[in-house]
């Protein structure tokens, strides 16, 4: 039997989506099952032994009809028995369709492409992205073996070379090393420049930790260097620390600890097992993006702020987002420190002695 499923989002949405691709492997292990996915995001998969291979959509497919449809044609000539389309939008909506596999799984809330899938599921309207991913499987029967936890797989030499990174740069590995991942794509994700600059400067001054501060150039460069210029003391603080994807994901393992947004890092941080804590952008939740399973990893959002419930939040999307940075300022730097130092006191850092 061939599967595919199709994942066409960013990176937090093809990591959290990772154990549909298990569970049908841990379900039917003698099956080949394939993940479809932005060619961005391939590397972080590599070695995964729940998916048998990687297919990936370029900037040009994206950008380009008739090249899209050479790609749809090629996946018809895969001979797919099951495509199940964890995204429902027109690209991918069409490409399950054209598939020729006998069985097209899709969700059902979008009615005008409901027609592209011979099997349509409800989607959920509450909970987190990997039970409402892992949901579509319940077309395929009760006997679903389900596997909620994912991860990137590096291995040793990966990330001995990310320590000589570290190195090369000046960086103290004696001492507890922070990933800040404080940028993103999408510039409504930014936490204020002043409330980062106090964090990072806690973690200097209360830990003696050495803070890696990621970005990449252009806007997010410019909102690091404001962070920077913002610093009590900039000693102990790196930025220029660029890399492939992977090689971020290998960064971020050989870290004590991630400080981030709710942004694709983060679910990276997840993903190789160093504890972290997220600020959320007044319209998105942390019960959406930080699945159950993963105890180490917190988010402060505007349910701890405003002390509303999931659903009530749902309900304010649109005044948030109105007023986007009055409600980001109400999650307080005293609010982060005080959830830092809570996580820290709980589980003191211990990687640097296994460095």
């Amino acid at each position: 039997m061939k599967l595919l499923v199709i994942r066409l989002k960013q990176i937090g949405d093809a990591l959290l989506s990772l154990p549909v691709c298990a569970s049908l492997k841990k379900t039917y292990p003698h099956a080949q099952v394939d993940y479809l996915v932005y060619e961005h995001i391939a590397p972080l998969l590599c070695n995964n032994p729940y998916i048998d291979h990687v297919l990936t959509i370029t900037p040009e497919e994206r950008e380009k009809p008739l090249v899209y449809l050479k790609k749809m044609w090629q996946i018809r000539k895969a001979g797919y028995d099951v495509v199940i389309d964890l995204i429902t939008v027109p690209p991918s909506a069409i490409m399950t369709c054209l598939s020729g596999a006998p069985r097209t799984i899709g969700f059902s809330h979008r009615k005008s492409r409901a027609l592209f899938y011979k099997t349509r599921v409800p989607h959920p309207r509450t909970g987190g992205v990997v039970s409402a991913k892992l949901s579509i499987l319940r077309a395929l029967g009760d006997d679903i073996q389900y596997e909620r936890a994912f991860a990137i797989y590096l291995d040793e030499a990966e990330l001995e070379a990310a320590r000589r990174r570290l190195r090369d740069a000046g960086v103290d590995e004696g001492k507890m090393l922070v990933f800040a991942a404080v940028t993103s794509r999408r510039e409504y994700k930014f936490w204020p420049a002043d409330y980062v600059a106090e964090v990072v400067d806690w973690f200097r001054d209360k830990h003696d930790a050495e803070v890696i501060l990621n970005s990449v150039p252009g806007r997010e460069k410019e909102f690091v260097d404001r962070v920077v210029s913002l610093l009590k003391h900039r000693s102990g603080v790196y930025t220029d620390l660029h890399g492939s994807l992977r090689e971020l994901a290998a960064l971020v393992k050989v870290c004590d600890f991630t400080f981030a947004n709710d942004g694709g890092p983060n679910h990276i941080s997840i993903a190789v097992g160093t504890p972290s804590l997220a600020v959320f952008s007044p319209v998105n939740s942390k019960y959406a993006w930080i699945p159950e399973t993963a105890t180490r990893h917190q988010g402060i959002d505007m349910t701890d702020v405003l002390g509303i419930s999931p659903e009530e939040h749902r309900n304010r999307v649109p005044e948030f987002k109105a007023e986007l940075d009055k409600y980001y300022r109400l999650i307080t730097p005293q609010q982060v420190i005080a959830r830092l130092d809570a996580m820290l006191q709980a589980a003191p850092a211990t990687r640097k002695s296994t460095r």
